[in-house]
């Protein structure tokens, strides 16, 4: 670690910006989040497959 004063600043603000940086998410990740964590609750996905496949049919039910 840098002993002057001014470059211990930078250094720390350079460590904070690659920190955000890595923080941020890009688009890639979230649907591969979204899979593992559909993998990991098996019974509500299959619930969330139902209701998406009975809407339409629930839809044109008549009264």
């Amino acid at each position: 670690m840098p002993l002057h004063p001014e470059t211990l600043q930078e250094f720390r603000r350079r460590r904070a910006y690659v920190a955000a940086l890595e923080a941020v998410e890009t688009a890639d990740t979230a649907p591969d989040r979204l899979v593992n964590w559909l993998a990991e609750h098996p019974r509500l996905t299959a619930a969330l497959i139902c209701a998406a496949a009975m809407a339409p049919l629930l839809l044109e039910a008549p009264r």
